[in-house]
């Protein structure tokens, strides 16, 4: 049982019967069409469009609504989508079922946390566009596998024979523009000193940045830091590069240095990616 807003002729039926009983359920005809209404009698009268009409879910839905569904299977997932991953999959019929609730077809789905690739795959198979964003390289080879097999047709497993999947569509592959990040890595590959230096060197030339409460050329020429170990003069350039720009954001392609970097193709892919034609 659930409430709706009734038609106005029904809600004016309510206001005439609610003002002769105090019933907290009655009932009324609509001239209309002769159909009988129930009416709970506790709605607000000056409210434009109250929850007036009572409905029942056996003549209304498919399936009762609940928190708690039974019917779906969470176990066996390891290599649904045609990929292998343990511990962690979430089931394409339970993503299925949220995507159709919260969404329409040719919506965009939105994933921070791709995994495996389970939403991107059903968003796909369900008819809707999709963003996924993944960290982990090993999830990241995943997911475009699963992908891969999704457009070609070979995936038919999860929801595809529940939507008759035949394959199609496409995707596009990209990745973000390291800035800090590409010294993290040379700073963390470094196997000498000479070669830590080096890329420390490098990063000053370059305008890298460095967490601003530190002096890093003048910490270069400490005695004390001279004479660490490799070791902890890595962990130490790691500690103040600057987190918050590991990577290029989209708004640095309106410097001229930056645009200089990149080539024509991926400007233009990352202006229609974000829909403007101009920087």
């Amino acid at each position: 049982m659930f409430r709706t807003a009734a038609s106005p002729s029904v809600k004016k039926l309510a206001d005439e019967k609610k003002k002769r009983n105090n019933q907290l359920f009655f009932s009324v005809v609509s001239k209309r069409d002769n159909n009988l209404y129930l009416v709970k009698s506790d709605y607000s009268e000056t409210s434009k469009n109250p929850r007036v009409q009572i409905l029942f879910a056996n003549d209304y839905l498919k399936e009762y609504v609940t928190d708690f569904w039974d019917d779906i299977s969470t176990t066996g997932l390891e290599s649904e989508g045609n990929v292998d991953f343990k511990n962690g999959k979430k089931p394409e019929k339970l993503i299925g079922r949220i995507i159709k609730f919260a969404s329409n077809e040719k919506d965009i789905i939105l994933d921070f946390f791709g995994g495996s690739g389970t939403t991107a795959a059903t968003a796909h198979k369900l008819g809707r566009r999709w963003i996924s964003i993944e960290q982990l390289n090993n999830q990241v080879d995943l997911q475009k596998n699963r992908l891969a097999n999704v457009i070609s047709g070979s995936d038919r497993n999860g929801i595809s024979k529940d939507v008759n999947w035949q394959g199609g569509g496409s995707f596009v592959y990209a990745e973000l523009m390291e800035k800090n990040q590409g010294y993290l890595k040379d700073v963390q590959q470094a196997e000498t000193t000479k070669q830590l230096e080096d890329v420390v060197h490098r990063m000053i030339e370059g305008g890298a940045d460095f967490d601003f409460r530190v002096d890093v050329e003048k910490v270069l020429q400490d005695p004390k830091y001279q004479a660490k170990v490799l070791a902890d003069k890595k962990q130490w350039i790691v500690k103040v590069i600057d987190k918050n720009q590991l990577y290029y954001a989209y708004s640095d392609m309106e410097d001229r240095d930056v645009q200089e970097l990149m080539s024509e193709s991926d400007i233009a892919f990352n202006k229609s990616f974000y829909g403007e034609r101009d920087l």
